[in-house]
């Protein structure tokens, strides 16, 4: 099954669109892991996210499956699902592709037609607005990915195997971009500040400032995941709460 798109994913959460059972496991069983609630290499149970969400745990299962395709968890058929841990080197070479192909393609976003890069900005900055006034870090975290989504739309027919390729990679960094906005709530007032940089490049039709703002972007975000494998704040620091000793 392939990586869950912004087309599927850009009416989570709106009571008018009909959703499935497993539509429900996903974006719940997605958003506890964004949020904290299932901590990176732990076990996702599957009884436990059918009795959250009232439901059997047939759905839970399928919906699993949807998240190790987009690489949030791991399926092991022995020992089940764990929400997927990013090694450092893994996260370097994802921001080193990502890098290459998205300042690609918003240097070819940016030479599209004005019709086509006023509808992608547009949308853009409304998904930025919102973000502004988000404070759930599973919520905000979808909307950066749906910010992301919405810009690169445009290269779906045209370029459709950098369109997939980047959607791969990108789904591959919403937990760890989740962890370190978490780490550091700050982070968010910096990243709206760069989206609304890379929406006016994109809507002025300029294809090296488009570019440029992202891959300086992305070359940020990798240094700061760096750093935290060098300082981990766990999820009981964040909350007070005394840590486990360390792992030796």
């Amino acid at each position: 099954m392939g990586s869950v798109s912004y087309a599927s994913r850009k009416n989570e959460g709106n009571p008018g669109t009909s959703r499935t059972g497993v539509d429900l496991a996903r974006d719940t069983v997605r958003n506890m892991i964004l949020r904290g609630e299932i901590d990176a290499g732990s076990r996702v149970v599957l009884a436990d996210v059918a009795q959250r969400i009232g439901t059997s745990v047939t759905p839970v299962r399928e919906a699993l499956r949807d998240l190790a395709a987009s690489g949030l968890v791991d399926i092991d058929a022995h020992k089940g699902a764990r929400v997927h841990a990013a090694s450092a080197a893994e996260l370097s070479e994802i921001y080193a592709l990502r890098s290459l192909l998205e300042s690609r393609a918003m240097a070819e976003v940016a030479t599209l037609a004005e019709e086509d890069r006023v509808v992608a900005c547009t949308i853009a900055t409304r998904l930025v607005k919102e973000m502004d006034s988000e404070s759930d870090m599973g919520a905000w975290t979808t909307l950066n990915d749906n910010f992301h989504a919405c810009l690169v739309e445009p290269l779906r027919t045209g370029w459709p195997l950098l369109f997939n390729m980047i959607e791969t990679l990108r789904n591959r960094s919403m937990l760890p971009v989740a962890k370190i906005m978490r780490d550091d709530p700050a982070l968010t007032a910096r990243a709206t500040r760069y989206q609304r940089a890379l929406v006016t490049a994109v809507r002025k039709g300029d294809p090296d400032k488009a570019a440029r703002v992202r891959a300086e972007h992305l070359d940020r975000v990798i240094r700061i995941m760096l750093k935290s494998f060098e300082n981990p704040v766990s999820s009981a620091d964040r909350t007070g709460v005394s840590s486990a000793p360390p792992r030796r």
